[in-house]
């Protein structure tokens, strides 16, 4: 029921003002496919409950141990305008304090870290034996190889790149474009970026950085590299004599 006074309304949108938080901090650290708004208000309505009822029990249980620095939650149920009129202000600050941790649980939700844990949980055994095995995931398949399933140890991500005309270009994964639906209006940047053309062995040293667009990739290599890869690399740069590949002293390609 849509409210039909100024006050209602405002109430309506402070309750839901932890689903709007969820949903603005996770569509923009987690990509995600676009839904129906039918969908997306669910799912705001949703989260806004659910972090609503959390910190009611846990004001339900700072009530239960501070009794007289708490609102009378029974003299309120029984007659709320008279307690409202009699105790507006400490109504309102309490007010403003619950929703404001409501919100904060939501935005804390939403977090990449705690995103991933959830998704690890549901992983678990028990998990799958009730929601049953997912293998379908809302998330970029980039963004899966990047960042999902790169191992915890690592600290580059070396990317090779077969393109449509034929040639190789292989480098270090700078940033990448990992919105939802996957098209070929993406992009990819390389660091130190080489290519080998599509006949002939000769390798040859593109920029500092390279931007590809995923329109001409045909498939990815992902490597991840450790801390010792990386190491033996910057010792390898610093080395005057060291080989030419990825170092910045490669042929240019001609055009």
């Amino acid at each position: 029921m849509i409210p039909s006074t100024l006050l209602g309304l405002l109430l309506l949108v402070l309750l839901l003002a932890p689903g709007l938080a969820y949903i603005l901090r996770y569509d923009r650290v987690i990509p995600a496919p676009v839904h129906s708004p039918f969908r997306e208000t669910l799912r705001v309505i949703f989260v806004s409950v659910s972090c609503l009822v959390v910190t009611g029990l846990l004001f339900a249980f700072v009530r239960w141990r501070l009794p007289k620095r708490t609102p009378d939650v029974r003299g309120l149920v029984q007659d709320p305008a008279a307690f409202v009129r009699g105790h507006h202000v400490q109504v309102f600050w309490w007010m403003l304090a619950l929703i404001g941790f409501a919100t904060l649980l939501a935005v804390i939700a939403a977090d990449p870290r705690v995103v991933r844990l959830r998704r690890r949980w549901s992983r678990h055994m028990v998990f799958e034996w009730l929601l049953g095995d997912a293998p379908i995931r809302e998330t970029s398949e980039w963004r899966q190889a990047f960042v999902e399933r790169r191992p915890p140890d690592t600290d580059e991500v070396f990317v090779g790149i077969q393109m449509a005309d034929g040639s190789y270009v292989q480098g270090y994964l700078d940033s990448y474009n990992a919105k939802l639906p996957e098209d070929d209006q993406r992009e990819l940047t390389l660091r130190m970026a080489e290519m080998r053309p599509a006949k002939g062995k000769k390798i040859y040293y593109l920029a500092p950085r390279v931007i590809l667009s995923a329109k001409q990739i045909t498939r990815l290599d992902v490597r991840y590299l450790d801390t010792s890869a990386v190491a033996a690399r910057d010792k390898q740069l610093q080395d005057p004599g060291a080989h030419a590949s990825l170092t910045g002293r490669g042929e240019q390609p001609t055009q």
